[in-house]
């Protein structure tokens, strides 16, 4: 009967009002208050006398494992599969149940602060050895992280992961977020897994890695000047989290104070994140009331988010308030922007504001292509633990032209010359002068 009424807590919950929105990977929601505006307060918590659950071949299966099985069931572990699966077998790429463990780990990442072995990963598609098998894809290896020093690269495949009981199982075994959950661990711990890495000519190799997790703290936004030129300054946007916003002030401020009135954007492996973070960052390009992205509903409703003056925010978003002495102070200087095909989701909503609003030149080659809007439900206020992120709505950039699935064209398309990946082993290693897309920045700037 437990079961029965869980899963139709989960069904009923799908009807539920968005509380907060988020656009990859990283998580911001607010939990709901009994005096918020919020139509999830609307909702009661369920109750055992709901109706029961439409899956009777569920039940079904339950009932034969309970009575027939020489082994116990854990009902735990047993619903926990089944809201897995459930999101999985949706066809929403970007749906996914949380336990609070995993929702707690993605708060913290949100916020910038992790245990782990510091890379960032997409799910993705390799052919290997005559099969297609699904993999994790390394997008970005973080400055002074295990992985860095253990020789991972941006390009390298998680292929097969080790989980806690010493057994290997490959990530299209196991599916993305039980094999990202063996990578993640608690600091001192050691994450084993087998990643396969291009080798020139086509092809792959394996090679395994141990590597010892650590506590790290994101470094979302790094610059430099550059030197060949010292107006121009590179500006490196990992990610958008809840630390990019004041990360990035600090160093666009940093810059200019040291003579910098050009700025390269590298959003070049840039997955997306925080819908609150990318809007931070884009009203110290635009004015008040400009439009930064509007979202279609399932039911043919809309809304607009536009710059604003924000005051009131409390917890982890007071890093996202913007006040209006920094709204549009960096609008009058020249940009850059080096975008590629994992260059997405936020990332491409930050390029594309500063397309529509004429701000800059995009440099490099196709974005990725992801604009719809995941919503993250926190399951507590009906009495459930973890979370549940679903695709709600799809997103818009000024210009009112969704590129979903088929991503952003940079202005000056180039691409990047693979040798040098194969090389240096990571694009940002490859040194300014022979970084084709980066070249061609800097001749957009002159």
């Amino acid at each position: 009967m437990q079961n029965k009424v869980l899963i139709s807590k989960f069904l009923s919950l799908l009807l539920a009002i968005a509380i907060c929105f988020s656009l990859t990977s990283c998580f911001s929601f607010y939990p709901p208050l009994p005096d918020d505006d919020n139509d999830i307060n609307d909702i009661p918590p369920f109750s055992d006398e709901q109706e029961e659950t439409t899956f009777p071949e569920l039940d079904l299966i339950h009932s034969l494992f309970e009575q027939l099985s020489v082994y116990d069931l854990d009902r735990e572990a047993l619903m926990v599969a089944v809201l897995k699966a459930y999101a999985e077998a949706t066809g929403d790429l970007y749906a996914a149940y949380y336990t609070k463990e995993e929702l707690d780990a993605l708060t913290s990442e949100n916020q910038g602060e992790m245990e782990g072995i510091g890379v960032s990963v997409v799910n993705d598609q390799i052919e290997y050895n005559g099969f297609s098998y699904s993999v994790l894809s390394i997008i970005s290896v973080f400055n002074g992280s295990p992985a860095l020093e253990a020789g991972l690269r941006i390009g390298d495949c998680v292929y097969a992961v080790v989980d806690e009981k010493g057994e290997t199982h490959t990530v299209q075994e196991l599916g993305y977020d039980a094999a990202i959950s063996c990578v993640r661990g608690v600091a001192g711990s050691k994450a084993k897994f087998t990643v396969l890495r291009p080798i020139a000519g086509g092809g792959y190799e394996a090679v395994p890695f141990e590597i010892e997790r650590r506590k790290i703290t994101t470094e979302s936004v790094t610059g430099r000047v550059y030197q060949a030129d010292p107006t121009i300054g590179i500006v490196k946007i990992a990610q958008f989290d809840l630390t990019t916003p004041p990360q990035f002030t600090s160093v666009m401020d940093s810059l200019i104070a040291q003579g910098c009135t050009k700025f390269i954007f590298d959003v070049r492996y840039n997955p997306g994140g925080d819908l609150k973070s990318i809007e931070a960052v884009l009203s110290t390009f635009l004015q008040v009331g400009d439009p930064m992205i509007s979202t279609l509903y399932k039911d043919g409703t809309g809304e607009t988010d536009r710059v604003k003056v924000v005051t009131n925010l409390t917890g982890g978003y007071e890093t996202c308030n913007v006040l209006k002495k920094d709204i549009g102070k960096y609008r009058n200087y020249q940009f850059a922007v080096l975008t590629n095909e994992y260059t997405a989701s936020a990332a491409e909503l930050f390029t594309s504001n500063l397309r529509d609003y004429d701000l800059a030149t995009l440099v490099g080659v196709t974005t990725y292509g992801k604009g719809c809007m995941q919503s993250m439900y926190d399951l507590s206020y009906f009495g459930m633990e973890g979370a549940l992120k679903l695709t709600t709505a799809w997103y818009l950039p000024p210009s009112g032209e969704n590129y979903h699935d088929i991503g952003i064209a940079p202005d000056i398309y180039i691409e990047m010359d693979e040798s040098l990946i194969e090389e240096y082993g990571n694009i940002y290693l490859i040194p300014d002068e022979k970084d084709p897309q980066l070249l061609a920045a800097v001749d957009a700037l002159k």
